[in-house]
This record gives structure tokens, C-alpha cells and sequence, in this order.
């Protein structure tokens, strides 16, 4: 089963982001609202963090192999 993703662009967005969309569970969610009020940060840093360092630990595994 394909699934079609729509990417919606937004004039309030810098042209190198788009808005993704997905789901967590609801206690990752509230986990993370608590740190970026203790970080005083918005979520979608930590995201980006979160993310980044992700793809950082499997490219290095990548590039063992």
C-alpha cells in the first residue's frame, strides 16, 4: 500500500524548511514540551537536534560497513 505525502509550503517558512507531518505518543510528546520549556526553546529545535544527531549516528554506522 502506497501512501501519497503532501508537502505544503508556507510563505511564513524560509524556502529551505517544509512542514512535516507525524505522530508520537502522547507521552514523548509531553516529555518534549517539558524540555523545551526547560530548555526555553521551541519544539521544532529539539526536533531538529533530535533528528540530526539520528541521521549522524546511522551515517557513521553506513559508512563502517
Amino acid at each position: 500500500m502506497q501512501k501519497n505525502f503532501k508537502v505544503i509550503k508556507s510563505m511564513a517558512w524560509d524556502n529551505e524548511k517544509e512542514r512535516f507531518t507525524t505522530t508520537l505518543s502522547s507521552d514523548l510528546i509531553i516529555r518534549l514540551k517539558h524540555l523545551a520549556v526547560e530548555k526555553r526553546c521551541r519544539l521544532n529545535k529539539l526536533l531538529t537536534e533530535a533528528i540530526q544527531d539520528l541521521l549522524k549516528k546511522y551515517e557513521k554506522t553506513q559508512a563502517k560497513k
